[in-house]
Order: C-alpha cells, then structure tokens, then sequence
C-alpha cells in the first residue's frame, strides 16, 4: 500500500496562496539498508553524502525512533520521536534515520505566495527542529491529517492550505509553551479570553492579574512576552478592529462608534484610531463607500 501521494496544484490554490504538494509516512526498520527506500520517486531520492534542494517546504514529524537531520545553517542535529522540524524550500538539507532505531515518520510539503512570506516570518533554517515536550495532540493531528490525505482525494484543495496553516500555526504554539519562561502561558491565554469578553468596558488589569494567580509585574511581562503586545494594545486592537467592522457596516456616527468600543471621547477616538489605522474614522468610512 502506497504511504505518499503527490497532488496536481490547479490555477485557483496558487492564488489562494497556500496549498499542499504531497504528503505521507513512511516506516523504515532498525538496521534497514537504503535510505530513501526504493519505492520513492526518482526525483525525491538523494544520497547522504549529497543531500539534496527541494522546491517546496516540510513539515516533517518524527513518531517513533531516531535519525539526523542537517541544513548548512543548523549543522548536524539528532532527532527523535516527538520531534518535529522544518525542510526550508531552496536551501539544502539532508536527513536519515538512525540505522539502529530506524524511524516512523510523516511530512506534509506545501508552497505558495503567502507560504514564501510566512516562514521567513516565523521559521530558520537557524533553528529548525522543534523538540515538542508534550507531542501526543500534535501527532494525532499530523496523523489524521496525512493518513486522511494519503487514503483520499484531495477534495478541498483550498481549504486544506488553512488544515496546513493550523498545523504550523499549533507546531509555533506548542514550541513557545515548551520555551523556558513560558510557564504562565495558560495564564495569559486566560486573561486573553477575560479581555475578548470584556473589551469594550474598563478592565481592572491589577484585579485581573490577581484573579489568575499572578502579581501584576509578571502578569504583563509574561503576556508580553507570549502575546507580543501589552494587555492594554491588545485590548486597544480589539476595540479598533470592532470599530472598523461598525465603520464598514452600518451608519452609526462616529461619535456613537466610538462609544460603542469603549471610548467615552469621541475626538480621543479619532486620535487612536488614525494612529493605530493610518487615517481617519471619517476616512474610512468614505474608503469603504467608494469600494462599494
């Protein structure tokens, strides 16, 4: 039973953006005596010693056993089941499992416009490898998503490119939990929900920090650190991103928007809201007239 499959990309998922090329598993033995097995197409095989160039970019999990995996910018690295790392498109790269564990593995390789512009965001050929401390939800998810892929056609092309921008994004997410110093995340995510369901009203955030078991110093250090914004800019982004749905939406002035997201001042308002959007309410609301 064949463990990959390649997929034609059609005109409407390159300008959707992102889009799976191929995905599989495969099972390689302890001591087994080739590495890629046999069965894989001849223009994905290559040797240790020459490593190869790839054109897309992999998400590669490791299930079971060992193996090494090497880019000119990491070196050579070990890893091991629960791990998960990063094949960079146009940068070289070699891996193999180690001859004495072998190794189950899974990939998913993906490409597009909004790829190219997330990863170099996000990702480093510097630091590929993610040593994921608690795998399990990981793994059932990189399963379910290329057994399914593997077992099937692709049904939904385009949005099975957001089912690949859902693994990244939870491989990101499970990699700063793990990081040292993110013992609070819970904590954050916590006080991140109380802010959504309280954006538009004054929050206590001394009170906040003291309902979720933390002093006010390391409640806003640690949300800084995981959010990458204070808990008032993000509170603030809510109330402007609400703002500009009002504003594009119904014809309510701007002085009653404004205090519908919590403002009490209307020319405050306007002041935040062409700093934080580039112009003014008054200004987007004729944008958004024009456009329609």
């Amino acid at each position: 039973m064949k463990n990959f499959k390649y997929f034609p990309i059609s005109e409407s998922q390159k300008r959707w953006a992102i889009y799976l090329t191929d995905c599989g598993k495969e099972r390689i033995p302890a001591w087994y005596k080739n590495y890629p097995p046999s069965e894989t197409p001849h223009f994905r095989t290559f040797t240790w010693k020459d490593g190869r160039v790839l054109d897309d970019y992999y998400l590669v999990y490791i299930a079971k056993g060992e193996g090494f995996y090497e880019n000119q910018k990491s070196g050579l690295q070990k890893v091991k089941a629960g791990t998960a790392f990063i094949v960079f498109a146009h940068e070289w790269y070699r891996h193999r499992p180690d001859p004495k564990t072998g190794w189950e593995s899974l990939w998913i390789g993906f490409q597009g416009d909004y790829v190219k512009r997330l990863v170099p965001a996000f990702l480093s050929p510097d630091q590929p490898i993610f040593a994921l401390n608690r795998p399990v939800e990981f793994e059932m998810a990189m399963r379910d998503f290329v057994e399914g892929m593997v077992e099937a056609p692709l049904e939904y092309p385009l949005s099975t490119g957001g089912e690949v921008l859902a693994l990244l994004g939870r491989l990101l997410e499970l990699k700063e939990m793990d990081e040292p110093g993110s013992k609070y995340f819970y904590a954050v995510r916590k006080a991140q929900a109380h802010i959504l369901r309280h954006a538009f009203e004054t929050i206590d955030y001394h009170s906040l920090a003291k309902q979720i078991g933390v002093s006010e110093t390391t409640f806003r250090r640690a949300f800084l650190k995981l959010a990458h914004q204070t808990p008032l800019q993000f509170q603030l982004s809510i109330r402007l991103k609400h703002a500009c749905k009002l504003l594009e939406e119904t014809d309510f002035p701007i002085a009653e928007i404004a205090q519908k997201v919590g403002f009490t001042l209307p020319h405050y308002f306007t002041r935040i809201f062409k700093e934080k959007v580039g112009h003014s309410p008054s200004r987007h609301k004729d944008l958004q007239t024009k456009n329609h």
